[in-house]
C-alpha cells in the first residue's frame, strides 16, 4: 500500500513504505497517558482491544460502536528508547485493520527488515500519531478520513474509511544535518582546490556554477571536452581528476546520469560543483577506486562543446 505524497504509482507499503497523503490539519487529539490493552470507551466509540508482547504480531480486538472523527493515539506499550519527533526517520512495523469491518487489510509482520521510512513522508494521522512514540513502544492510532484516504479511499481501502493501525516502533533515525557544500577555488587556469563538505549527503543532484563562462552552452545532445576532479562527499578524498594527465572528451549520453543532468546549460570557460548521489553516479556496485553506495562531489571546467 502506498502512503505517498504523489499520485504515483500505488506500491505496497511492506515493499516500500509511503503512507501518506495531502491531508488537511486537525484539532483534536486523543492521547493516553498509561499503558493500553483493554477496550476503552469513549461515548458511542468503543476501541479495539491489543496485546502487549511486543514480540509478536499484535492481536487486536474488533471495534465497534460510531468510527471516530478525530484522530486517537493510546499507547499500548510505553517504549524506552528514543522518542520519534516530526523530522525523523522511523523503522517500524505495523498492522492495519478496517473500523468498518474489523479485518486486516495490511500487516508488515513477515516481512524483514521492517519498513523504514520518514514520517515526513507518510500520511497526516502517521505525522500527528508517532511523535512522542519511544522505540521499544507499541501504540494504536485510529485514524479518521480526513486524515487517511479521504472520500477516494486507496486500493483495498474504500472511501471515507476510518483506519485501526496498531505500530511497533523499531528505530529512529535522527534527521542528517543540513548539507554544507564545499568551497571551490575559482582561478579557471589551475586544478581547483576543494574544501570539505559537511552534513547530511544530498539524495537529489545539485549543482552549483562556481565560474560562469562566457562561449557556447553544453546541451543534452552535445560532446564536451572537460578538466573535472572526482572526490567523496563523505572523506574528501579525491578518486581521480583529469588534471594530472589531459581533458577528456566525451557525448554527454555516454557519461553518468549526474553528467548528463548536470551539463546542459554549462557554458565553455565556466567552473560548476556537482553534489551527485549514488543513484545517479555509480550505484551500489561502484566502480574502481570508488566505493559503493558512494556520494560524489565533481568540480568541472567546461573547454569546447560541439
Amino acid at each position: 500500500m502506498n502512503f505517498r505524497n504523489s499520485k504515483a504509482a500505488r506500491a505496497s507499503l511492506v515493499a516500500t513504505v509511503s503512507l501518506a497523503l495531502v491531508i488537511p490539519s486537525f484539532s483534536q487529539v486523543s492521547q493516553a497517558a498509561t499503558d493500553y490493552s483493554g477496550k476503552v470507551k469513549m461515548g458511542s466509540t468503543v476501541l479495539p482491544t491489543v496485546s502487549t508482547n511486543t514480540k509478536t504480531t499484535p492481536v487486536i480486538g474488533k471495534p465497534s460502536g460510531t468510527a471516530p472523527t478525530t484522530l486517537i493515539i493510546k499507547d499500548v506499550t510505553v517504549g524506552k528508547g528514543t522518542s520519534a519527533v516530526n523530522s525523523s526517520t522511523v523503522t517500524a512495523n505495523y498492522v492495519l485493520m478496517s473500523w468498518k469491518t474489523g479485518k486486516v487489510v495490511e500487516s508488515s509482520w513477515g516481512s524483514s527488515p521492517a519498513p523504514t521510512f520518514p514520517l515526513s513522508g507518510v500520511i497526516a494521522g502517521w505525522q500527528k500519531g508517532i511523535p512522542g512514540m519511544k522505540v521499544g513502544g507499541r501504540r494504536l492510532l485510529v485514524i479518521p478520513p480526513a486524515l487517511a484516504y479521504g472520500a477516494t479511499g486507496q486500493g483495498p481501502i474504500g472511501p471515507n474509511e476510518t483506519l485501526v493501525f496498531v505500530v511497533d516502533l523499531v528505530g529512529v533515525t535522527p534527521p542528517a544535518a543540513p548539507t554544507v557544500l564545499p568551497s571551490v577555488s575559482t582561478d579557471t587556469k589551475v586544478a581547483p582546490v576543494i574544501g570539505k563538505a559537511s552534513g547530511g549527503a544530498p539524495t537529489t543532484l545539485i549543482s552549483k556554477d562556481i565560474t560562469v563562462g562566457t562561449g557556447k552552452s553544453a546541451v543534452s545532445s552535445s560532446t564536451v571536452t572537460a578538466q573535472y576532479v572526482v572526490a567523496s562527499f563523505k572523506t574528501g578524498t579525491v578518486y581521480q581528476t583529469s588534471w594530472t594527465a589531459q581533458p577528456f572528451t566525451s557525448p554527454l549520453s555516454n557519461l553518468i546520469p549526474g553528467w548528463q543532468q548536470g551539463i546542459p546549460g554549462m557554458k565553455v570557460g565556466g567552473r560548476r560543483l556537482f553534489i551527485i548521489p549514488p543513484s545517479l553516479a555509480y550505484g551500489a556496485q561502484g566502480a574502481g577506486n570508488i566505493p559503493p553506495n558512494e556520494t560524489l562531489i565533481f568540480v568541472v571546467d567546461l573547454l569546447v562543446v560541439k
